[in-house]
């Protein structure tokens, strides 16, 4: 969020030399990653969902911080206000970008019974606790000899593995070339989520169902689009947190008004 204020203040005429006025003193400098620059605000950090029963898409807390705050510290701080002010939202899922791809965050989620949904970051690499001989992915998705991406083939809860079996499945012996194995179905491996909890998730990394359910993170971009465009908060010329906190909080309002008319026009249709 880019406060209209200027970092630097502006010069009163009546004030004696050297002292100057700050319209918006809660503003500091941040890392705008869509612009690739640098930006004197705040951050508009929120937590929203979707329905898909009405294909709404729900801001559940809005909350301004400082520019310069990590995301992944907002995310903690948002989640504890979450689950204190909201105790009767009940979380299966959640989606979330590459900035919260932190062990903690994967560890506070699965304590509290919630699947993981995170972007990874590249940056973090191969960890160590997974065995040499498996190769993978960048994604934690075991690669065939043949450095074909294989396929998830279930879980065995007796021994607490993930199956993967040969991408070519039944038709192994036909297609692939290599003799990795005496099987009709090809090689199979097999990974335990305790060796990495980022790429080993609940529902695995890379099937048409993980891909399905993180789709549904673009509801928060399209919350942003409403709230910075449609509602204009960018146009307006207000300076400080608290007006930015306030103003956000009536569109935010305005948002869930708009959900209950189109639900109530679905109804009567």
């Amino acid at each position: 969020m880019h406060t209209h204020a200027c970092p630097r203040g502006r010069h009163r005429v009546s004030a004696p030399e050297g002292l100057r006025h700050f319209p918006d003193p809660d503003a500091s400098w941040g890392w705008d990653s869509d612009l690739e620059k640098y930006y004197f605000g705040y951050t508009l950090f929120q937590l929203s969902c979707y329905n898909s029963e009405f294909r709404t898409d729900i801001p559940l807390l809005l909350r301004f911080t400082s520019a310069w705050r990590h995301d992944s510290v907002n995310f903690l701080v948002a989640f504890h206000e979450l689950e204190k002010h909201m105790p009767a939202v009940s979380i299966t899922n959640m989606c979330l970008d590459s900035a919260m791809d932190n062990y903690p965050t994967y560890r506070i989620l699965k304590n509290s019974g919630i699947r993981a949904f995170i972007d990874l970051n590249d940056k973090c690499g191969r960890p160590k606790t997974i065995p040499d001989v498996i190769t993978i992915d960048k994604d934690g998705t075991p690669l065939c000899q043949e450095k074909l991406r294989m396929k998830p083939n279930g879980y065995d809860s007796s021994s607490g593995y993930l199956m993967w079996r040969c991408p070519y499945g039944k038709e192994h012996c036909s297609k692939c070339k290599n003799s990795c194995t005496d099987s009709k179905c090809g090689r199979v491996v097999k990974t335990r989520p305790e060796w990495d909890i980022r790429l080993y998730t609940d529902v695995p990394r890379g099937t048409d169902t993980y891909k399905k359910i993180y789709n549904q993170r673009t509801a928060t971009e399209r919350i942003n689009n409403r709230i910075l465009n449609d509602y204009g908060l960018h146009r307006m010329f207000i300076h400080t947190k608290e007006h930015y906190s306030f103003m956000t909080t009536m569109i935010g309002i305005c948002i869930h008004l708009d959900a209950r008319y189109k639900q109530q026009v679905q109804a009567a249709a």
